[in-house]
């Protein structure tokens, strides 16, 4: 009798497969769109559509005209959206194309561009419409045939929109973001005394917001003009203050352009940088309690307003809050704090697991820049110097964005590391009861003792920390299985050596005892090194465990050896066959020096103890 439990396994990992190869589709036809927008290309080809039809079998019409109307949609909805650019001096890391992805459906490039350039850029009719960054935004002023009123008050452009006759239109969406963040964060100007950092284009945006919000003194710092970073006297009194430099920006994420605990009556801080999220400057406000905004929330808002432009659409208000949710879901780092043993990089890796995103162990990652375990270096060196070279660690990978980051236990230890993972992050501290906490491989618990290093750290913890996540419940491992060449043959490549069971029979066993012992287990297999190679880079991120069976690459396979150096996880390496009776060539499997355990000769029963091992 067939069971149903078996054929819905085979359903669910067909459908898995179809979801990702219509994903890859959906990926081409979007080239193949932007080539037909570029070329002038119909979208509907009735002959190529044909060919297709000529190829599937009869049953599957239905199926294939479905996702061939779909296509043309999909085309259709890239071409009429347009392609828009972001203009730069020079190549910038931008996080625009994320933020203009929220906003709408049409391509946005980014365009580094030289000033003698600009014109053939800004006349490229591939192009509906530009974004345009310093220094160009006051070059490009003349260059368009129309302006909206903002552009004439300011003196600059940074959006540029394609008229149907082919005309270009200037607009100034800078304004619209500066001051939707001023009132989004409720930082009142209306009467206050206003000091703004620099003299380029923002600076005189943000002076014009705050002239027409009614400020009573507005005053523009330079390096070396009559009011300037030396006589601080001069706007000792301010109440609001604002950056239009760029002191502070990734990757000099360190610097701050004023010290602002010289100023007794400063009330709110603005910080147009958006790369970090936080800047040194913005973190020293948020210590003193002050209201503060940010960067990011500034390029969000003025690129909804560009997109509304470009699209000629509208946006809200509560549009741009759940935009800035989305790209800070994108872009901060999820940084994880806690006791050592607390199951940090357990938890990262389902953290990062759910969200796609990289996950950065630091203790991994100081072993791999110091050639030390964190528990070696301390027992040699001292813990001060451990802190010391640790710390670099966290300021290095502080910077970077969009990552999980799981921390060491005594983070905490070093004041300097919270601003590091504040800049571009939030700090969730893992919790777990002390009787579960080990200090085996731990000098700093086994000197300290577990209970003692807590009430230590415990308010130092609660103080860093958004948020605190449980580790005390039972969650399931992940653990991955990657197969290597021909052994999608079983049953029919040498049944007298390698059995009669079938891969299928394989795969089978393995989700059965993945459901007996509450274990999670992705199984992969390809004939190809570079595939093997890339699935272990990714296990890393993802899983607690990797169970590999090489086959004929255990033994000539230096590439995939290195890729397996490179994991934090444990590895299991099984073999179907007991080889060291085998051939000679096959008695000494490279995968040995670092796995934990090597099963071998048990045949698919290997893979179930294997699995029992990395579940103890």
């Amino acid at each position: 009798m067939t069971d149903i439990k078996e054929c819905r396994r085979k359903i669910d990992k067909i459908d898995q497969e179809i979801s990702q190869l219509l994903s890859e589709r959906r990926n081409v036809l979007e080239e193949v769109a932007r080539y037909k927008k570029h070329k002038n290309i119909p979208i509907f080809d009735e002959d190529r559509e044909q060919e297709i039809f000529n190829k599937i079998n009869v049953n599957d019409g239905m199926v294939f005209r479905a996702i061939l109307d779909s296509s043309r949609e999909f085309q259709e909805g890239i071409i009429k959206a347009g392609t828009f650019g972001l203009i730069s001096e020079k190549p910038i890391r931008s996080i625009s194309p994320l933020v203009h992805s929220f906003w709408g459906d049409y391509e946005y490039r980014l365009c580094p561009t030289k000033r003698e350039n600009l014109g053939e850029i800004l006349g490229d009719l591939s192009y509906d419409g530009f974004n345009v960054t310093m220094p160009y935004k006051e070059v490009v002023f003349p260059m368009c045939q129309q302006h909206s009123p903002e552009c004439f008050a300011l003196g600059n452009v940074n959006t540029i929109k394609r008229e149907l006759d082919g005309s270009l239109t200037g607009y100034n969406t800078d304004y619209f973001g500066f001051k939707y963040i001023l009132e989004k964060n409720e930082i009142e100007v209306l009467g206050k005394k206003v000091v703004i950092l620099g003299t380029g284009g923002a600076a005189k945006t943000a002076q014009a917001v705050c002239k027409d919000l009614g400020a009573a003194n507005i005053y523009l710092v330079s390096r070396t003009g009559p009011i300037n970073y030396k006589n601080t006297n001069e706007y000792r009194d301010m109440e609001v203050l604002v950056n239009c430099t760029p002191v502070g920006m990734y990757p000099c994420t360190k610097e701050k352009p004023i010290d602002i605990s010289l100023f007794d009556k400063l009330e709110a801080v603005v910080d147009i940088i958006y790369n970090p999220y936080r800047t040194g400057l913005i973190l020293s406000a948020e210590e003193r309690g002050l209201k503060t905004a940010t960067g990011l929330e500034m390029l969000v808002a003025q690129a909804g307003k560009s997109a509304e432009i470009f699209c000629r659409g509208s946006i809200e208000d509560g549009d741009i809050e759940d935009v800035i949710d989305k790209v800070l879901g994108k872009v901060l780092n999820r940084c994880l704090i806690g006791m050592p043993g607390a199951g940090k990089s357990f938890m990262g890796r389902r953290i990062a697991n759910v969200h796609r995103l990289p996950l950065v162990d630091t203790d991994v990652l100081f072993k791999q820049r110091f050639g030390k375990s964190p528990e070696d270096y301390i027992t040699e060196f001292g813990e001060d110097r451990f802190r010391v070279m640790e710390s670099s660690i966290y300021e290095e990978v502080s910077k970077e964005s969009g990552q999980v980051i799981a921390c060491g236990g005594g983070v905490v230890e070093v004041p300097e590391n919270l601003e590091y993972l504040r800049q571009n992050g939030v700090i969730i501290w893992v919790k777990r009861d002390l009787s579960k906490l080990k200090a085996d491989g731990r000098p700093v618990s086994a000197k300290e003792g577990i209970e003692n290093l807590y009430r230590r750290r415990e308010k130092l913890y609660e103080d860093w920390s958004d948020f605190d996540i449980n580790n005390n419940a039972h969650f399931k491992k992940s653990i991955l299985v990657i197969n290597g060449p021909n052994l999608d043959m079983l049953g029919s490549r040498e049944p007298e050596i390698y059995g009669t069971d079938t891969y299928g029979d394989l795969v089978n066993k393995i989700m059965e005892k993945a459901e007996e012992i509450s274990m999670d287990v992705e199984v992969f297999q390809s004939n190809f090194e570079g595939e093997i190679i890339e699935k272990i880079h990714e296990s890393n991120h993802y899983y607690d465990g990797l169970i590999i069976n090489g086959a004929g690459y255990s033994y000539s396979s230096v590439a995939i050896l290195d890729a397996l150096r490179t994991l934090s996880i444990p590895i299991i390496e099984v073999h179907l066959t007991c080889i060291s009776q085998r051939e000679e060539y096959r008695q000494k499997s490279l995968f040995e020096e670092v796995s934990v355990a090597s099963v071998a000769g048990e045949g698919i029963g290997g893979y179930l103890k294997a699995m029992e091992m990395l579940n103890e």
